[in-house]
This record gives structure tokens, C-alpha cells and sequence, in this order.
């Protein structure tokens, strides 16, 4: 499910990025599809929580957005480079390229995963 759903938010970029003189309702509906491709956020926060034992699992839930929010310098850095070295000044490229880049970066991440379906999750870690 989780792969559904970064596929369709990259596919919601690039229909952002590219989509000209519409209505404002059209508008309103691409936002509404957005707002639904990420949905894995939810499912992002129940797979961080899944990967530790039970006596740290608050923490990770908390921690995992908290980690993806930081990374917003380094993405902006990326951003500022394509837009001002690569595609001199087009942002609706430069966007692409980023979204793209950082959509691959979390497939990648989410095949490594292993699978906790079947597995005890009530165990704690070792200190």
C-alpha cells in the first residue's frame, strides 16, 4: 500500500507542476488528490513505530516526522542548485527534478524494509 501511495503523490506533482489556467474548483480537486497521495505519512509514522521494541516506540513515532522535517535545509539546498545551476532559474523543472529524486530515495528506503507482519512486536530493546 505504501508503494501505491508514493506513486501517486508523484504522480500529483508532476499534475500540480504542470497544469495551467484552470478553474478554481479544478483547482480545489487537485488539492483535495494531493492532500490524498500523502496519505502514507500515516502509514510511514505505523512503520517507524514497528521497527523498535515496545518501551521506545512512542519515541520513534515522534522522532521519524521530526527527522523528515529536518531534512527541509538539505532539500532546499538541492532545490536552490538545480533551479540556479542545472535549469537556470525554472522552478517548475527544478520542482520535478527534486520530487523525483525524493520520491526514488524513499522507494529505495521502503524495499529495504523488512516485513513485521507476522513478527512479536511486544519486545523491548536491549540498552
Amino acid at each position: 500500500m505504501m508503494y501505491w501511495f508514493l506513486a501517486f503523490n508523484l504522480l500529483m506533482v508532476f499534475v500540480y507542476l504542470n497544469v495551467s489556467a484552470i478553474s478554481t474548483n479544478v483547482f480545489y480537486f487537485l488539492c483535495l488528490l494531493m492532500g490524498v497521495s500523502v496519505g502514507y505519512w500515516v502509514l510511514f509514522v505505523t512503520i517507524a513505530a514497528e521497527q523498535f521494541g515496545t518501551n521506545i516506540r512512542a519515541t520513534v513515532t515522534t522522532t521519524a516526522p521530526n527527522f523528515v522535517r529536518g531534512s527541509l535545509p538539505l532539500i532546499i539546498l538541492i532545490y536552490s542548485y538545480f533551479r540556479d545551476s542545472i535549469f537556470e532559474g525554472d522552478i517548475i523543472k527544478s520542482g520535478m527534478v527534486v520530487g523525483s529524486l525524493l520520491s526514488i530515495i524513499s522507494l529505495l528506503a521502503l524495499s529495504q524494509l523488512k516485513e513485521t507482519f507476522s513478527v512479536d512486536l511486544d519486545y523491548s530493546e536491549k540498552a
